[in-house]
């Protein structure tokens, strides 16, 4: 059950749907039941890259609601995995975009910090 449940389903095409969900960001381009894909697509201000300098794949669901920011995204292989939330930013999100993916600055920075700083342990 559990493999099937994270298996891949739907892979992004030009002819096969929306990575943008409407933000042309382009942050969705895999899934599975239910499951974002993250392939560690990135550039500036689009894609699902995770972390700086990439090499981060995994997979898990993004929350964006409200006021709220959030990923959750995990490695099953390596058993290990980030979440963050995040509220209140107290400016437009808009004009804080990302450098190398479809995430604000500051979540880039914050991926970024928790990667390098708790996973890898640099």
């Amino acid at each position: 059950m559990g493999d099937t449940l994270l298996a891949r389903q739907w892979t992004y095409a030009t002819d096969n749907g929306e990575s943008a969900y409407g933000t042309r960001r382009d942050r969705f381009n895999a899934w599975g039941l239910g499951v974002q894909h993250f392939l560690d697509v990135g550039a500036p201000g689009s894609g699902n890259r995770l972390v700086e300098g990439g090499g981060l794949r995994g997979l898990g669901h993004l929350g964006d609601a409200y006021g709220l920011d959030g990923t959750f995204a995990f490695d099953p292989q390596r058993r290990d995995g980030i979440i963050f939330l995040a509220g209140g930013t107290g400016f437009d999100p808009e004009t804080d975009r990302g450098r190398y993916s479809g995430f604000n600055r500051y979540e880039e920075r914050i991926l970024t910090a928790v990667h390098r700083h708790v996973l890898r342990g640099d």
